[in-house]
């Protein structure tokens, strides 16, 4: 069993074995943005309900927690009553592009059982987490930031259903981009976490006014990151994209390249780095 959770992540998350991946880099980086742009779906959800409710007098004095969860092949938010958690007071369904949203439908209606047993999972996984691993929780300017969804994957011809819990680093400070530090765990239906990872130290960039003109913003990874991780994209597209940013570069140690990601275009290229100029040496005749 341990052999076939391994092979997923191998699988779906080759970020960390750049050495045993047999993929073009064409394949890797479309499979990242895939990956950041549903991270960037279930957080987009939820700032939008949250929104909703913060503008209906009604919705903010009955709103408990706000659940984001896929329910054939959509994605929904469901605001639970801070009352009554059983029940649900309001929900709002998204479009294939997440700006695409129904108006947030105040409701009063008991949770289905399929929904109950996604908060659940979800709440069970978290706990796990905070008990079983280190985690930095950050300064006053930084928190953690959870977002979970499941996933399936065909492992040796059988379908099988897992689900991600991101906690990403995120800042309350203005004017900067919170590179670093998030977390990615895997976790099976009965909640238990199989695999975890770190991606990056810390690395907040400051939003230069160099940045603004060029629309452009530039990291290095360490060694240990070959790759441009989807939490950077998605970090990039909320706090960079509202900032009027729209290249993130991310020069990868590791291999000696850059990946660069275009916010407008959503595409992920690779690109060589422009060779270092020599000094010609100058002779003076004695």
């Amino acid at each position: 069993m341990k052999h076939l959770f391994f092979s997923v992540f191998v699988l779906i998350f080759s970020l960390s074995f750049a050495q045993k991946d047999t993929r073009s880099f064409e394949q890797i980086n479309d499979s990242i943005l895939r990956e950041a742009r549903t991270i960037y779906t279930y957080d987009k959800a939820f700032t939008m309900s949250m929104q909703a409710i913060e503008a209906h007098r009604k919705l903010r004095k009955s709103a408990g927690e706000v659940l984001v969860m896929p329910k054939n092949d959509t994605v929904y938010a469901l605001v639970f009553s801070k009352d009554k958690p059983e029940m649900l007071v309001g929900e709002m369904k998204f479009g294939t592009d997440i700006r695409d949203s129904a108006a947030m439908a105040v409701t009063s209606r008991a949770a289905t059982q399929e929904e109950l047993d996604y908060y659940d999972l979800k709440h069970r996984i978290m706990q796990n987490v905070q008990s079983k691993y280190d985690l930095v929780y950050g300064d006053k300017e930084t928190y953690l930031n959870p977002i979970f969804f499941p996933f399936k994957e065909k492992i040796r011809g059988k379908e099988v259903l897992l689900y991600k819990l991101y906690l990403t680093t995120e800042s309350n400070a203005s004017n900067t981009l919170p590179f670093g530090q998030d977390y990615m765990f895997i976790a099976t239906p009965e909640g238990k976490v199989i695999y975890n990872l770190q991606f990056n130290p810390y690395m907040p960039l400051p939003i230069s006014n160099e940045m603004l003109e060029t629309t452009m913003a530039s990291i290095e990874y360490p060694e240990r990151e070959p790759y441009i991780t989807p939490t950077d994209i998605y970090l990039f597209n909320k706090y960079g994209a509202a900032k009027g940013l729209n290249i993130l570069q991310v020069t990868s140690t590791a291999f000696g390249i850059i990946f660069q990601y275009d916010w407008d275009r959503e595409e992920l290229n690779v690109m060589m780095p422009e060779p270092e100029e020599e000094e010609e040496e100058t002779l003076v005749e004695e």
